[in-house]
């Protein structure tokens, strides 16, 4: 929260003085006074930074405290496990252990594992729906959808991948999930729900296909129509009464932060392995800083104001630790792209 004071207040305080001195005062005199008052009462607001995140340009600091991956290896705290695979993808925790996605270089043999500290591994699920499998570490569950026709089956298993639930709904798309609920949106129809995975309630919550959705944060965005087509985002509360907190027509919500009140944006039309700026953004839109890199691959939120990049520079990558200074929070590894 900017704790900042605000203009206006004070301003009112000084135009209701300057009101009462003018009576005895000359025009001319009460105006420059009045200039004075509102230059002295509104100082220039400090631009929002611009950082470039080269990796190699930075000295490297404290390890990232999430979970992660480097290469191919599972990186938490001081642990390091091996996962001979050449493409991983970190998922979130199950229990003690990790759940991770795993494949072939080309995509083939798509699995999701359940990786223990020891490094012994359990396939949980296998076969193209494992693309789309999100895992809700508040209860280690794993969601997947996996669409037939017009029709998308949601189905629920725990830790160990043994099914607990399904249900069916038409074509979607998963966004999010996390406390036993399910964020999804579909387009025919044109709406996005929440799944209470507990009761059979599905709440509707936009009548519209939204493309980013954080239920602990209470935020939601959507396109208002194609974005190659002058499509704007519209963010929006999900929080009764739901209201619209921001609108762009240049960018796009990439994460929402902690709490609510901040997010990263992007390029609305970012595609590709993925931005080369990303901005940190109030959530009324307000801009705090632009962050650059040859390409950021990966971002996470650690807090309210802490974010971590995954930035490549010319030939090497590393993870980024940002607050109010950056810093290297990994070794420096060579770029994957």
């Amino acid at each position: 929260m900017d704790k900042r004071p605000q203009g206006g207040g004070l301003l009112a305080t000084r135009s209701r003085a300057w009101h009462v001195v003018g009576r005895v005062l000359s025009p001319a005199v009460v105006a420059l006074g009045l200039i004075g008052g509102l230059l002295a009462a509104t100082p220039p607001a400090a631009a929002a930074p611009v950082v470039d995140l080269t990796p190699g340009a930075y000295p490297r600091g404290p390890e990232m405290p999430l979970p992660h991956i480097t290469g191919n290896t599972i990186i938490d705290g001081h642990s390091r496990i091996a996962v001979p695979w050449p493409r991983v993808e970190y998922l979130g925790r199950l229990g003690r252990a990790h759940g991770v996605r795993v494949s072939r270089a080309d995509g083939s043999r798509v699995r999701i594992l359940r990786v223990h500290r020891n490094g012994t591994r359990n396939i949980l699920l296998r076969g193209p729906a494992s693309w789309h499998t999100q895992i809700d570490e508040a209860f280690f569950q794993l969601v997947t959808p996996r669409n037939a026709g017009n029709r998308t089956r949601v189905t629920i298993r725990d830790r160990g991948g043994k099914v607990i639930k399904s249900r069916t709904f038409p074509r979607s798309t998963l966004l999010e999930t996390i406390n036993a609920k399910v964020a999804l949106t579909s387009r025919r129809p044109a709406r996005t729900i929440i799944w209470d995975t507990w009761n059979p309630h599905v709440r509707v919550v936009e009548r519209r296909a939204s493309y980013a959705i954080d239920l602990v944060a209470r935020r939601y965005a959507y396109f208002t129509g194609d974005p190659y087509a002058g499509g704007c985002t519209v963010v929006a509360s999900l929080k009764p009464p739901q209201r619209t907190l921001w609108r762009s027509c240049r960018e796009r919500v990439e994460h929402f932060g902690p709490g609510g009140g901040r997010m990263l944006t992007v390029h609305k039309l970012t595609d590709g392995p993925g931005p080369n700026v990303v901005k940190e953004r109030r959530i009324g839109g307000g801009l705090l800083a632009t962050y650059r890199a040859r390409v950021i691959t990966d971002l996470e939120w650690t807090s309210r104001w802490g974010k971590f990049f995954l930035a490549h520079g010319a030939t090497k990558m590393a993870w980024m630790n940002c607050t109010q200074e950056c810093h290297r929070a990994s070794a420096l590894e060579p770029s994957s792209i």
